[in-house]
């Protein structure tokens, strides 16, 4: 499991616990990443709506997909 975070940027909010949190999980069996919000105790995940191109390391082609913050699945 891999955590992603991302902050405004500008300001120090991060320091209050104020981010945006996903969590990818990638089965490698099923060839399936899960993407799924999240944040770690103490902390705030902000709304999030992304644009997010998925490759593996080992090649192919992307994958673009759309992140709303809800649980999503993604075949590669």
């Amino acid at each position: 499991m891999r955590l992603g975070y991302e902050d405004d940027g500008i300001s120090q909010d991060y320091l209050k616990g104020r981010a945006t949190w996903i969590h990818f999980v990638y089965h490698d069996k099923t060839r399936t990443l899960r993407l799924s919000p999240g944040a770690p105790a103490g902390q705030t995940s902000q709304p999030v709506h992304r644009s997010l191109t998925l490759r593996l390391v080992t090649g192919g082609a992307g994958k673009t997909i759309v992140y709303d913050g809800k649980v999503k699945e993604v075949k590669l």
